[in-house]
């Protein structure tokens, strides 16, 4: 379930990592994304470990 759809900079905030790195990790399918528009957003959800830090 998704709790919320994040920006590539909140997700860099969230997890500590540059905002680069988010965009390499989610072809990767480390980081679930989505298309919004013509902009790129990241699945968040509450129960994930990135929430426990």
């Amino acid at each position: 379930m998704i709790d919320e759809i994040l920006t590539v900079r909140e997700v860099g905030e969230l997890l500590k990592i540059n905002e680069k790195t988010a965009y390499k990790l989610a072809p990767a399918g480390e980081i679930p994304r989505l298309k919004v528009g013509g902009s790129r957003r990241f699945a968040a959800n509450r129960k994930s470990p990135a929430y426990q830090l």
